[in-house]
């Protein structure tokens, strides 16, 4: 895969896009079609090489990646390299220096209110720089440093979620941020009572076909909440994989 060739996946989902301006809070869901649950990653997820392709260009625009001690607990194998394989990665890594003008890795945020988090995870031994925004009793818990990411005391609730967000993308400069959590943690982006925090940018893939119990995650958040976030009407593709039908829809304020 090429830089070029990313071009011209990404046209065919979403249109033509000037991706270095298309900055903001991004985030990326997959989700069952039957009840809007999000399709827990594994191996009993439905495999899908265009929903893992969206993931790894969200990556690769991404100033900072925000996710979340449950996130790290449940997925021990997680890593936020935009491919997962070397070939790929070094497309997605030329792609981000020469279309987005990015060449330093993204920065990691990782909320935790109980600082319960697996310090020797790939996610925080691969990240360059960050922090885990902790409480008091987290942050006793961690000390000041894990790895290469400080330790900063907030308060890592819904509301918390949108003030880490807040403070990223102000005081630290980032003008993209990727939001890797669950759907609990990501609500407040879509709560009309916070709108000078809205998630800018939801990248959706829904799945048409059957899904194994394992894969059954939590309800996201409504379509409803969604269409009153999102003024403009979504673009859509529909792409038919080994897996089943998939949909991939970009949301843009």
């Amino acid at each position: 895969m090429t830089p070029g060739e990313i071009d011209q996946r990404l046209r065919g989902l979403y249109g033509e896009v000037d991706w270095a301006a298309a900055t903001g809070i991004v985030q990326v869901a997959a989700i069952w079609a039957r009840d809007r649950r999000v399709i827990v990653p594994g191996e009993q997820a439905p495999a899908s090489q265009t929903d893992r392709f969206t993931l790894a260009a969200a990556r690769a625009r991404a100033d900072a990646i925000l996710t979340s001690g449950a996130v790290l607990r449940a997925e021990p194998e997680l890593r936020h390299e935009p491919a997962e394989n070397d070939l790929e990665n070094h497309a997605f890594l030329e792609w981000r220096s020469t279309r987005l003008a990015r060449t330093d890795p993204p920065i990691l945020i990782v909320l935790s209110a109980s600082g319960e988090i697996p310090i020797e995870h790939p996610a925080l031994r691969g990240a360059s720089a960050g922090f885990v925004w902790t409480t008091a009793a987290g942050a006793l818990r961690l000390g000041a440093r894990v790895g290469s990411l400080e330790v900063v005391l907030g308060d890592p609730d819904l509301d918390g979620v949108v003030g880490a967000i807040r403070a990223a993308r102000r005081d630290s400069g980032i003008e993209t941020l990727l939001i890797e959590a669950g759907p609990r943690a990501s609500a407040p982006l879509y709560q009309q009572q916070l709108a000078g925090e809205r998630c800018d940018e939801l990248l959706l893939s829904r799945f048409e076909g059957e899904l194994a119990p394992k894969a059954i995650g939590p309800r996201f958040v409504s379509a409803a909440a969604i269409e009153s976030c999102f003024a403009v009407p979504p673009t859509e593709a529909r792409i038919v994989e080994s897996s089943g039908v998939w949909h991939f829809y970009r949301h843009r304020a």
